[in-house]
């Protein structure tokens, strides 16, 4: 009988030091750490476990390898888990999960959701909650500084830019009572706006009419009225 961490090949006479990636208990036979565990000296009477970010699939190993980008491995773990939603990411040799903070999303953006290996941080334009990037191209949505987990929406008197990044006033001649992409034209009877960044048209009173152009008004000419609210005068 061979003493514990040494064991017979059958072929040779006497006993020989247990080999790496296995363990020797005493007897004949030295045994192969099995997956999940690994022994990386000889004359071992027992295998060690594969500590938490690092995995082994095969029998009969002295190394464990580290976990791949996408995975978790807690210890002793034989077949790397995938991180498993878009909300989650796993760095190379994770032992655990992580969750995307708000305002993040997790990277790469692809189709395939379960392996996410980092997060980056929401562009200008964009809003980030659970993992995912969205474009702010609602009804009046904007996002005009990184790290968003929530669009803005664009208060009365303003739109959002084209590149969702900012908003503008509304112009002469124009107004927004808020949540809009643009900015309604005062063309109602006798409407105009005479100043930018209105919240809603402004109405002619009486003896006066809108300019062509909406953006102020005018006296009635002599000879003529008007009740209000009209666009010309009578």
């Amino acid at each position: 009988m061979c003493s514990p961490g040494n064991y017979s090949n059958g072929e040779t006479a006497g006993c020989e030091p247990c080999q790496k990636g296995f363990y020797c208990p005493g007897g004949t036979d030295q045994q192969m750490c099995r997956p999940g565990s690994y022994q990386p000296d000889p004359s071992q009477t027992s295998c060690l476990a594969c500590p938490a970010g690092k995995y082994q699939q095969n029998s009969g190993e002295f190394v464990c390898a580290d976990c791949p980008v996408g995975h978790f491995c807690p210890e002793r773990t034989v077949n790397p888990i995938t991180c498993g939603s878009v909300a989650l990411f796993c760095q190379p040799g994770s032992a655990t999960v992580q969750s995307a903070d708000e305002g993040y999303y997790t990277t790469p953006q692809d189709s395939e959701s379960t392996k996410r290996e980092g997060q980056a941080i929401c562009e200008v334009g964009f809003a980030c909650n659970g993992g995912i990037k969205n474009a702010c191209d609602g009804n009046g949505q904007y996002a005009d500084e990184p790290g968003l987990s929530a669009c803005k929406t664009a208060s009365a008197g303003t739109k959002p830019t084209p590149d969702r990044q900012s908003i503008v006033s509304c112009d002469l001649g124009y107004a927004s009572f808020g949540a809009q992409d643009e900015c309604t034209s005062c063309n109602d009877n006798g409407q105009y706006a005479d100043e930018t960044g209105l919240a809603a048209c402004k109405t002619a009173s009486a003896g006066k009419k809108p300019t062509s152009n909406r953006q102020g008004i005018e006296v009635c000419p002599a000879g003529t009225y008007s009740v209000g609210g009209a666009d010309e005068c009578s």
